[in-house]
């Protein structure tokens, strides 16, 4: 029996990180054409200032655990995502970090409050190889973000890592939109900045 439930909680899971979030599956966050009738912006490349967005918790009571920097300016985009799954009995489902090479902080159109954005890069150092998700070293993937304000009782923040890339290459993360409000960082906190 025993061995059934651990079967069956490992079949749930990957169905939470590939099914409900995985390459292009309806429902996503991430879009690359944004139905929802609100219209966002991106950071102006043009302008002189810098963004960043930094943080590292836990999401969904501890089964992803996180650690992110990126960097969004003129003269260039660059960070690092870690990530690990764990199974509800605690062992690794997939761990593998992130390079960065495209970074869109956004806005609701309107307003100066630059609180969510896109991270893009390809995964490296993925543990172990196979994994339940499928992710290989190489493998394109995009993750989004969002400052909900500073953490309190309930979660305000979002972080959004499907294992797989919502919209394949090579459509550019600037053209992509995060329209999550998750609420999902449990533990810890996303922190986006300008400057």
């Amino acid at each position: 029996m025993h061995r059934v439930t651990v079967a069956v909680l490992a079949a749930l899971v990957v169905g939470l990180l590939t099914g409900t979030a995985g390459a292009g599956v309806f429902g996503s966050p991430i879009v690359a054409a944004d139905t929802s009738g609100h219209e966002w912006r991106s950071y102006p490349g043009d302008r002189e200032q810098d963004f960043f967005a930094a943080g590292a918790g836990k999401v969904d009571g501890g089964l992803q655990k996180f650690t992110l920097f990126a960097h969004e300016g003129p003269h260039g985009d660059f960070g690092f995502v870690f990530v690990t799954f764990t199974d509800p009995l605690g062992g690794t489902i997939v761990s593998y970090v992130v390079n960065v090479n495209c970074v869109n902080i956004q806005a609701l159109a309107g307003s100066d409050d630059f609180d969510r954005g896109i991270l893009r890069g390809y995964a490296t150092r993925v543990t172990p190889v196979p994994n339940l998700v499928g992710l290989q070293d190489g493998d394109p993937v995009v993750v989004g973000i969002r400052d909900g304000g500073k953490p309190g009782p309930m979660p305000v923040d979002d972080f959004f890592a499907p294992n797989a890339d919502a919209v394949p290459p090579p459509t550019s993360c600037k053209n992509l939109t995060y329209l999550g409000e998750l609420n999902n960082v449990t533990q810890g906190d996303v922190i986006i900045r300008q400057f």
